[in-house]
């Protein structure tokens, strides 16, 4: 039987034990009540009491009659009216101190009555009490006031039929209210017991059904067990075994016959691991811990009849019975499993093998061939720079455009791959709409001139000015679909138009539509469009050229910025390209950014660290154009021990590099106490996995610079990182003028003597305070803006201010300031 119906039964039964005392019990007090009852009912006690009661008037009577016979004092007469008046002495006494006349004594008109008796008998005694000679002469004096208590004595024997008429009349109903209460309680109890015995029968026929239920589910048990594929066997507290079930049988190749009763440790437990298996049984016999008991499903060996090993998974159950505890063991055969999951960890390491392999070699490629590239195209920048005839200038033109077109099909492929590994992030940063689509169509102006094109762009609605994104996504997806409308679009328009068509003013769904008057595209081909290495039309292919990946890649950077790219068009007429995404608001107003040119820019000392010579060479060239010092270096270890020497204001970085790679020997120069350790690093780099360029950042470098590297990409780079005073340091124009003025030998005799005077400010700068430190920068600070040295300059009139005003705090900063702004001028002024 269940559990459930179990506890059902000895519910109802210790319901019906409780009914059952609870009515005898009742029955029991309300019987001994009843009983009380009835004897004071039986009892003669009232009877006792008026009878008493009587006997007082009798007996005063008794006393009045000799009271009035005796007429002289004769001796027999007053010992006889002594006598009747004690003996009404004495009745009245009873009921004065008696139990039984306790309630009458109670009732006021009883107890006044009773009180002039009393007073009567008292006064009376006295002169009973008396000398035969007096009581004779008090015999008138008596028989007056025997004669005025005579109604009162009356009225008392009487009084107590009143009374216990009412005492009798309660009685009556109290005997009548137990009589009530009882069979009340009978009734009650017969109704308690009807209903237990309702209760009792649906209890059996429950128990009955329960009883038939829980023989269908063994049975059924029985049957899933007999048919489970999972090995089932039950165990006994001493790991005998009870069950056996079928598949068992085939799991481990015993019949049950055979193993019934026997330990299940030398059945299915392998040699090996048996100790640890008596040892558990042993734990569980002794302080009842479970290791595996209940922890679900685990992953074990187990042992056949031909001593096969193999893993299996487990999962034991407990149940109580009245036998004891039992043990009900799951199995589950998984060598399949097992060797299944085998081939297929053998497989996924195959796979990241093989997309290792596929990064590594996208890395090797991105490096491999963005390197020549870097170089061609850099030398064909520097070769424009060049004195060169027409016809070689158009020559150069054209290697640049082929160069930068084989850059613009390695970069797509190279997206693509980006995109599908997973590693194409947003780096998001604010950017102002406007000069950006400004800045897109004056890529295109040129195109668009040539093919009588007109290009407009245009807000619809309110427009937003500032917006975070990532210029790096937005600009290749603009681009592409400017640059296709443009592409098959003859003597028309294109007109971009930018509008807010959701969201809220804090996160804008932006729509950017690029329409075109152009040749359009054939509805078959619609929804081909985003595929890559699609083109269209075979003709138009040649007519326009291209590789076909230019909108898969829209699509995909699209998508990466969490919006959506669609197209629409009417061949003939035209076609629309719908870009929708969301976007934060920048709510700050515009900043306007300094521009800097290479003509104000002054000299920087720059450290190139970079092995590939032909780069290093195109870097140096480029940096040297724009009137910079440079210093290089042929690897990692040799940039890291110049970096610890000198101080540069700037270091370009490559990565691959050998001896000691870029990414290391960042890492070296940030961590040690080196003169640039904290100078700005920028990497150099033909890396563009997203990945790998966070990982240069998590290494200590400030910027990535990909290649290849071109003249406007190095000086945008140094005019975004370098600070402004550095950039400002030198007067150029005041420098060249003082060379015209004094001539070259004079001139390098100023710069000596000025050197000469800051080897001597420097060596007392520790030491200096007060009006000395004041006198000393006023000295030096004029030699400095006479050369040009503007930061030097500035710097040194601080000091002189702090220290004549004795700022302490500034004076110690500028202390610790200079001597980096001294090396930066020796370097601007070509002294180092």
């Amino acid at each position: 039987m269940p559990n459930s119906s179990k506890k059902i039964v000895a519910g109802g039964r210790i319901l019906a034990i409780g009914l059952a005392v609870v009515s005898v019990v009742s029955i029991g007090l309300l019987g001994y009540e009843v009983r009380r009852e009835v004897a004071l009912l039986d009892s003669a006690r009232s009877d006792n009491i008026q009878w008493t009661l009587s006997q007082i008037e009798v007996e005063f009577l008794d006393y009045t009659i000799i009271l009035a016979d005796t007429n002289q004092a004769e001796n027999n007469d007053l010992v006889q009216l002594r006598r009747e008046f004690d003996v009404f002495y004495s009745r009245i006494s009873t009921v004065n101190q008696g139990q039984l006349f306790a309630g009458l004594r109670q009732e006021d008109k009883f107890a006044n009555r009773l009180e002039t008796v009393n007073q009567f008998l008292s006064d009376s005694a006295k002169v009973l009490d008396a000398s035969d000679q007096d009581l004779v002469s008090a015999l008138p004096m008596l028989r007056s006031t025997t004669d005025d208590v005579r109604a009162d004595v009356r009225a008392l024997a009487n009084s107590g039929l009143g009374y216990f008429a009412v005492l009798a009349d309660q009685q009556r109903r109290e005997f009548s209210t137990a009589l009530t209460r009882l069979a009340a309680i009978v009734a009650g109890l017969v109704f308690v017991l009807s209903a237990l015995i309702i209760y009792l029968n649906r209890l059996n026929i429950y128990t009955k059904q329960r009883r038939s239920e829980a023989l269908e589910a063994n049975e059924r048990i029985n049957t899933i067990i007999s048919t489970s594929l999972d090995g089932v066997i039950v165990a006994d507290i001493q790991g005998n075994i009870l069950e056996f079930n079928k598949a068992a049988e085939e799991i481990f190749g015993h019949l049950a016959q055979d193993v019934k009763g026997k330990n299940i440790g030398k059945i299915i437990v392998p040699p090996h691991l048996r100790g640890g298996h008596d040892a558990g049984m042993k734990r569980m016999q002794e302080n009842g811990e479970k290791r595996v008991v209940g922890k679900g499903r685990v992953q074990l060996k187990a042992i056949r009849k031909n001593n096969e090993v193999f893993p299996v998974e487990l999962a034991i159950q407990t149940a109580i019975t009245q036998g004891g505890e039992l043990f009900i063991a799951f199995l589950r055969d998984i060598s399949e499993k097992v060797a299944a999951e085998a081939e297929l960890v053998s497989a996924r390491d195959k796979a990241l093998a093989g997309e290792k392999a596929k990064g590594d070699f996208l890395a090797v490629m991105s490096h491999e061939i963005r390197t020549p590239l870097n170089g061609l195209l850099g030398n064909l920048s520097l070769l424009k720079d060049t004195k060169i005839g027409k016809q070689q200038r158009d020559y150069v033109d054209n290697m640049e455009t082929s160069g930068q077109l084989l850059l613009s099909h390695v970069t797509d492929v190279l997206d693509i791959t980006r995109y599908d590994s997973g590693s194409l992030e947003q780096n998001l940063r604010p950017m102002e709409l406007g000069p950006f689509i400004q800045g897109l169509l004056d890529t295109q102006a040129g195109t668009a001139a040539r093919q009588g094109i007109k290009l407009n762009w245009s807000w619809v609605g309110e427009p937003i000015e500032t917006l975070n994104s990532d210029p790096e996504l937005l600009q290749p997806i603009l681009l592409n679909l400017i640059g296709n409308a443009v592409k098959f679009t003859k003597g028309g328009t294109v007109n971009i138009e930018l509008e807010q068509v959701g969201g809220t003013a804090h996160r804008a769904i932006l729509e950017i539509r690029v329409i075109d008057t152009g040749a359009g595209i054939a509805a078959d081909n619609l929804e081909a469009i985003f595929d890559d290495f699609v083109t269209g039309d075979i003709s138009l292919n040649r007519a326009a050229g291209g590789t076909g990946l230019g909108l898969g890649i829209a699509k995909r950077y699209a998508q990466a910025l969490e919006g959506s790219l669609l197209a629409e068009s009417t061949p003939g007429k035209g076609s629309t390209f719908r870009f929708k995404a969301p976007f934060t608001v920048v709510p700050t107003p515009k900043v306007a950014l300094q521009e800097h040119t290479h003509d104000t820019i002054s000299a920087l000392n720059i450290l190139v660290i970079e092995d590939n010579e032909i780069n290093r060479q195109v870097v140096r060239e480029m940096l040297a154009r724009m009137g910079h010092c440079v210093t290089e270096a042929l690897n990692g270890e040799e940039g890291v021990a110049v970096a610890h020497n000198a101080l540069f204001d700037l270091i370009f970085m490559d990565i691959t590099m050998p001896i000691m790679d870029g990414r290391e020997a960042t890492r070296t120069i940030r961590a040690g106490n080196g003169k640039s350790a904290n100078t700005t690093i920028i990497a150099l780099t033909a890396n563009v996995v997203e990945a790998d360029r966070l990982s240069f950042l998590e290494d200590g470098m400030d910027d990535i610079l990909s290649k290849p590297i071109s003249k406007s990409k190095l000086a945008e780079v140094i005019a975004s990182r370098v600070p402004a005073d550095t950039l400002s340091n030198i007067n150029r124009d005041q420098v060249a003028e003082l060379k015209d003025l004094l001539g070259e030998t004079a001139y390098n005799a100023t710069i000596a003597k000025f050197q000469s005077e800051a080897v001597q400010f420097f060596n007392n700068l520790a030491e200096s305070d007060g009006q000395d430190l004041a006198d000393s920068a006023h000295k030096f600070a004029g030699s400095a803006a006479m050369l040009g040295a503007v930061q030097l300059h500035s710097t040194l009139k601080t000091l002189e201010n702090a220290a004549k005003e004795r700022a302490s705090a500034t004076i110690m900063q500028i202390k610790q300031a200079l001597p980096a702004i001294w090396e930066r001028t020796q370097f601007a002024l070509g002294l180092r």
